[in-house]
């Protein structure tokens, strides 16, 4: 039996599967259910974790903590840019509250796993958006490990989904994946094989875009109805804005089901009780941009397919599966038939992506996926920054790049990256977002040998070596801030005094 779970870490909802006799079993939370709502909750001397939380925040929405997800990767701090929340008195940062959730998730899984198979395991491969940029995945396998977990792989979730779709199937065809989640965007063109292998061709997303902003949409529409008739702007407090948060997204999830509903208001949130109709429709119509952005991606992701690999377009794809659990919005389906006229797939929308990353633990070996982002180096020059593409994006991974330049003295070497760019070309500035950097120390002007190294999970390494062969090596970790081991320590201390104190209500 193989002992790793596999951890869908969703924005707004996380699974945990394992497998068993060669089938991906998905593991009941501590409420029997079978996906587990990503918040946390606090108050002044607890801590609650998933539905525990979820709970919680029915009667004090204002103590939740959300869409954590949307954060990862982003430094401690209250500038743009940062994030940080305060519990207690103390700023914790992303990793240390998705830390909490992990620690969450798999002591459920372990309850269960005791009880009824009769071993527990901290070993996790956890899933993260293809689009993810090196920064957010460091970020997520830390989080891991500061819950105390061996995180063997990091995975993208599309290729989760195609390996959950295609571990059984005997033929070749070329797929195609949709995921929209909650809070991100992900879609994927890969080619799965007879043997259960498979290759990925082309990925593209935006970690911005999900149904989170389906609802935020929906909830902009009910403050302007109730504004329509009479409601003061007074009233839409922190407290009402959440409360029609989750009215906006219960009459989403109704509107999957039916054509025409009505959205009710009850008199604590606004100060009068309310109620209007509103159709499938009208929501439809609300969403078109929403809707052209996941459309333009699908399309991108074919022309490049177009351009770099033998596909001719849309009709060449056999299968386009949609997962996520906002692609159960009938106009994402919808949206899909406008421009595939093929096989759509349906049905695991929640499930999929965790019980992938379980079947990744025994089937790695199958899997070849391609770099989520090119990866260059900033060297000024002339006063003026260029950036040299190091690896391309969507290159297969994993994959190393060797490239000699000439430092300046006293050089500190800007690890960047970005959407484009050729490989040993130049490319924009603008395109690229530093995740890092090596200082030489260098006292005169010197040849320096720059290798960047691309892990099959997509995780980067680079290490520069100069003429006198000196070596210096950078492992992307956004938690060090320079600070090296005692900051890890001190992050692992914080999460620690959290999971002290937290608390279940089943």
């Amino acid at each position: 039996m193989n002992k790793t779970l596999g951890i869908d870490l969703g924005t707004t909802f996380c699974a945990v599967s394992y497998i068993e006799n060669g089938n991906a079993v998905v593991i009941p939370n501590s409420f029997g259910n079978l996906s587990t709502p990503s918040v946390l909750w606090t108050d002044n001397d607890s801590i609650y974790a998933g539905e525990d939380a979820a709970r919680k925040k029915q009667q004090i929405p204002a103590n939740a903590i959300e869409y954590i997800k949307r954060e990862i990767g982003k430094p401690l701090g209250s500038d743009p840019g940062e994030y940080s929340k305060t519990i207690w008195g103390e700023k914790h940062a992303s990793d240390e509250l998705s830390a909490v959730l992990l620690y969450k998730l798999v002591q459920d899984a372990n309850k269960w796993l005791k009880q009824n198979k009769g071993f527990t395991t901290q070993d996790v491969i956890i899933t993260v958006p293809a689009y993810f940029n090196d920064l957010q995945r460091h970020s997520t396998k830390l989080a891991g490990e500061l819950a105390g977990l061996n995180v063997k792989d990091i995975i993208n979730e599309p290729t989760a989904a195609a390996i959950s779709h295609s571990i059984s199937q005997n033929n070749k065809s070329l797929i195609k994946v949709f995921d929209l989640g909650g809070g991100t965007f992900d879609t994927t063109l890969m080619q799965c094989y007879a043997d259960g292998s498979i290759e990925v061709f082309i990925s593209d997303g935006d970690y911005m875009l999900g149904g989170k902003n389906w609802d935020e949409n929906l909830k902009e529409y009910i403050i302007d109805e109730l504004k329509d008739n009479g409601v003061s702007e007074s009233a839409f407090n922190f407290v009402a804005q959440q409360k029609i948060l989750d009215i906006a997204r219960a009459s989403k999830i109704e509107l999957s089901s039916k054509e025409q509903i009505i959205i009710k208001i009850p008199a604590d949130v606004v100060g009068k009780e309310m109620s209007f109709n509103f159709t499938r429709q009208e929501f439809n119509l609300r969403s078109t941009v929403l809707l052209q952005q996941c459309k333009a991606k699908c399309n991108n992701v074919i022309e490049k397919a177009k351009r770099e690999r033998n596909v001719l377009g849309w009709n060449d794809v056999d299968k386009f599966v949609l997962v996520g659990g906002s692609s159960r919005m009938p106009m994402i389906q919808n949206l899909v038939k406008t421009f595939y006229s093929g096989n759509i797939v349906t049905g695991d929308f929640d499930l999929a992506i965790s019980k992938g990353a379980a079947f990744y633990s025994i089937h790695s070996d199958k899997v070849k996926d391609v770099s989520p982002k090119a990866l260059g180096l900033a060297v000024r020059q002339n006063g003026n920054d260029k950036i040299y593409v190091m690896i391309e994006r969507d290159k297969l991974l994993p994959v190393n790049f060797e490239q000699e330049f000439t430092a300046p003295e006293k050089t500190e070497l800007r690890i960047v990256q970005g959407d484009e760019g050729q490989k040993g070309t130049l490319a924009s500035v603008f395109d690229y977002k530093e995740i890092g950097r090596i200082k030489l120390n260098n006292s005169l002007k010197m040849q320096v040998k720059i290798n960047y190294k691309y892990s099959k999970g997509g995780m980067l390494e680079v290490s520069a070596k100069d003429q006198s062969g000196n070596e210096k090596s950078y492992i992307v970790n956004p938690a060090l801030n320079n600070n090296g081991a005692d900051d890890i320590q001190s992050k692992r201390n914080r999460v620690n005094q959290l999971v002290k104190k937290m608390k279940s209500l089943a």
